[in-house]
């Protein structure tokens, strides 16, 4: 059983640091786009038309894909003032607060991704701009890596869990 859990927790790794990779392409993409548009803008009065759409499309993806590395590895935004004058365990209290709302937000973003989703895919809802594409694609990266970032916020409940009783102990 342990063999089976290192196995899946390598592969889970292993996707979510692919993903985060793919947002780093993601990012040089759209800054090349960004760059390439202004300049055309600016030099030959023209635009590209499928930039600003490919932008929108961009910050989307790139609001998902690397946030369960930015959580497995603790780069995320946090407000360290209150924690930096705390004793560790109001701080893990704290922190094993905030995975437990963290898990709460990963279930219901993983609920109305879901829903939204499977929405746009029975209706065939499209996304009409430039570009006619079927909007779920837009919208399938919320519940997939809400499910990454959920299993993210429990491994490390879990573990601020365990920290919690060895400091009863």
């Amino acid at each position: 059983m342990k063999r089976l859990i290192f196995v899946l927790d390598a592969i889970y790794n292993r996707c979510i640091d692919y993903l985060f990779y793919l947002s780093e392409v993601l990012i040089g993409s759209l800054m090349l786009v960004i760059v390439v548009d202004v300049t055309l803008r600016y030099t030959i009065k023209s635009a590209l038309l499928w930039g600003f759409e490919f932008t929108e499309y961009a910050l989307i993806y790139l609001t998902f894909l690397g946030t369960a590395w930015l959580l497995r590895g603790n780069h995320h935004v946090k407000m360290d003032v209150l924690m930096n004058i705390l004793k560790p365990v109001p701080v893990a209290y704290l922190n094993f607060i905030a995975s437990i709302i963290l898990i709460i937000t990963c279930i219901m973003l993983i609920w109305f991704g879901s829903t939204l989703t499977a929405d746009n895919i029975q209706n065939n809802i499209m996304s009409v701009k430039y570009y006619s594409i079927p909007k779920f694609i837009l919208v399938i990266i919320i519940p997939i890596s809400s499910v990454l970032l959920l299993i993210q916020a429990l491994k490390q409940a879990f573990g601020k869990y365990k920290l919690l009783n060895q400091n009863r102990g």
